[in-house]
């Protein structure tokens, strides 16, 4: 039995960049509700993120992004080798043509415009070895947006990196019982700005907000108030 699933643009727009990354990886055609059911097994089982498994996804999309942008330079260059073959038989044409014009009586000579043909720029591989860098930021940070919250230990990127991101506002860093966790700034401060809400709505949140409900609590930065009856900031 199916059923309708309505979501919006941006959602649809991220589901088909996961669709392709999947149908490039397995060199077939899958369907959305293949790329769903993907996506969950990757993101939940029993409830919990698996790092290891998360880990493995995020390779999997940078080196993804960088084989597309390898394809597309082996593309780019074959299109302009395809463009000068096709300009080398002009040239030869107009060599053979130059002795049937001695033969013949003379006149004034009506030379034709010559055709300059510029091959376009090959882009330097420094050029798009320095894109990759952004490219893999921009796959972490939608990452990080999707779950909220992740353990700081489990990522693998520079500490300068991550100090950079906290000073753009981006990421914070939180210590819950001894561990220290990466959050999503912007999604942490919308977050607050709904409270206070009522106790009773807390299994109304969204799976990414529960966790960062109970990383909140268990940071301090938030408490039940069973007086009100409303989960509060501090």
């Amino acid at each position: 039995m199916s059923e309708n699933l309505v979501v919006s643009k941006e959602v649809l727009s991220r589901l088909g960049d996961v669709k392709k990354a999947m149908e490039s990886l397995l060199g077939r055609e899958v369907s959305f509700d293949q790329v769903l059911v993907a996506l969950i097994d990757v993101y939940t089982k029993g409830g919990s993120i698996e790092a290891g498994r998360i880990d493995m996804l995020i390779d999997m999309w940078e080196k993804l992004q960088s084989l597309e942008k390898r394809v597309s330079t082996l593309e780019r260059l074959q299109t302009q080798s395809v463009e000068r073959q096709e300009a080398q038989p002009r040239s030869v044409e107009t060599t053979t043509k130059a002795p049937e014009r001695a033969h013949q009586p003379p006149q004034r000579e009506v030379r034709p415009t010559p055709q300059v043909i510029t091959p376009k720029p090959v882009q330097p591989a420094s050029s798009i070895s320095e894109k990759q860098p952004q490219s893999q930021q921009d796959s972490f940070l939608r990452f990080l947006e999707d779950v909220v919250v992740y353990p700081l230990d489990k990522i693998r990127k520079p500490r300068e990196q991550i100090e950079k991101l906290m000073k753009e506002n981006i990421v914070s860093i939180m210590s819950v019982g001894g561990e220290e966790l990466l959050v999503h700034t912007p999604s942490y401060q919308a977050f607050l700005k709904k409270l206070p809400i009522p106790i009773s709505e807390k299994q109304k949140l969204s799976q990414r907000e529960r966790k960062l409900l109970e990383t909140l609590s268990e940071a301090g930065l938030i408490y039940e108030d069973a007086t009100t009856g409303l989960i509060r900031s501090v």
